[in-house]
């Protein structure tokens, strides 16, 4: 998870500014935490935190709302809504490629 940083002011648009926020790796069974440690998720996740931000970013720009109003704008069966949304989130990258698949569909719910 990304939170804010105490003292921070984000609002309803989450900030581009990575120090902004702190990672916070919450684990299900206690018995996950050596695998944390042992293989530094910390350190790797807080290394991708600008990834998760730019998700947010989209999310936040990009609503179902303002998709739908795109696809009606455009007049073409081509662009439908499930086309455009794919698009911006680049989901076809996604399915070839599976970086971040969890963290990204996590934070686009």
């Amino acid at each position: 998870m990304l939170i804010p940083k105490a003292g921070k002011k984000i609002g309803n648009r989450p900030t581009r500014h990575a120090d902004d926020y702190d990672l916070e790796i919450v684990v299900k069974k206690p018995a996950y935490d050596i695998f944390v440690e042992l293989f530094h998720l910390r350190e790797r996740y807080e290394f991708h935190k600008m990834e998760g931000l730019s998700w947010l970013e989209l999310k936040y720009r990009y609503t179902d709302s303002r998709i739908a109003m795109m696809a009606n704008s455009l007049h073409d069966a081509d662009f439908s809504v499930r086309r455009i949304k794919d698009d911006i989130f680049q989901r076809q990258l996604d399915e070839r490629e599976r970086c971040f698949e969890k963290l990204k569909r996590d934070i686009l719910k």
